[in-house]
């Protein structure tokens, strides 16, 4: 059994945010859902993009209180490509997504920091008219070497909704994730869901977000099955070139994770480059950029 501190700080490094036990666990189990709950929320997950390449710039910084606090940073570029390409009437569009993550421990007594793993995927999504989409992505994480990675990777099959008018928005997805490891230290398998419902007043937006996750399986008999659920507002305003979404959430519930967590993150949507012109400005409203606009 490990220490109370060093089952936290070996937490951290396995995770995107501050997800982080107290508890003390098997040395044969890590903790934690690799994708970090709640990092979709904000985004129209399926709703239509136009043919091109997007940016989505991702600066996080959340704060665990596991006395002593675990301190989680990173920073993700996730770029988003979005063809000319349909099978079975969807969309496919490709994602990808390198991570630097920072971690410390607020008495000193830990701090390690470099590439995380790479997250890819694909998604497939169809329009179901009356601005309603709905989609499916396979995506994961591809395990590496490294002094704050993974070496296993993980599967993450993923599904939801998104309603998307030039008003309004409202996202559901819900994502399994799967650990490729058959033995040695290794996350459990888990579940996380993530919803938004944000509203536009010209270039502004104002929303509320909220996200669960749990763990759905103990990798070891000693290991104790983690949950959460967490809240908060989102603003975010349109700058014609790019968009930007600040997410303020902290726990409202968590079981067996040491302590409650506060999280900051942005979202900064910038358009690389569009294919064809887009409609008139005003007539439609980009998912990654609210004027589809290069």
């Amino acid at each position: 059994m490990w220490h109370r501190q060093s089952y936290a700080v070996m937490r951290a490094t396995l995770a995107l945010s501050a997800i982080i036990v107290g508890s003390s666990a098997s040395t044969s189990a890590s903790a934690g859902s690799v994708t970090q709950p709640g990092f979709s929320t904000g985004i129209p997950n399926y709703a239509k993009l136009p043919e091109g390449l997007f940016l989505v710039l991702i600066p996080n910084i959340s704060e665990r209180s596991t006395n002593p606090d675990t301190v989680v940073k990173f920073f993700t570029p996730f770029f988003v490509y979005q063809p000319d390409l349909e099978i079975a009437k969807a969309r496919i569009t490709f994602l990808a997504a390198p991570v630097y993550l920072d971690v410390r421990v607020r008495n000193g007594a830990f701090h390690r920091s470099g590439l995380f793993n790479t997250y890819v995927g694909t998604q497939a999504t169809w329009d179901l008219g009356n601005n309603w989409g709905a989609g499916v992505r396979l995506g994961g994480w591809i395990g590496q070497k490294g002094a704050i990675a993974l070496p296993y990777g993980t599967i993450e099959p993923r599904a939801g909704v998104t309603y998307f008018t030039p008003k309004e928005h409202f996202s559901l997805n819900v994502l399994r994730g799967y650990t490729l490891r058959a033995s040695g230290p290794r996350s459990p398998n888990y579940l996380n869901v993530d919803l938004t419902y944000t509203r536009t007043f010209g270039k502004l937006e104002l929303g509320a977000l909220g996200y669960g996750s749990l763990d759905t399986e103990r990798p070891v008999s000693t290991y104790r099955l983690q949950s959460q659920v967490g809240i908060g507002p989102l603003i975010g305003y349109n700058f014609g070139k790019f968009n930007v979404q600040l997410k303020l959430t902290g726990d409202v519930y968590q079981k067996n994770y040491g302590g409650s967590e506060r999280r900051a993150q942005a979202f900064i949507s910038i358009p690389l480059w569009i294919a064809k012109t887009p409609p008139p400005a005003g007539t439609v409203r980009c998912p990654l950029s609210a004027d589809c606009t290069k």
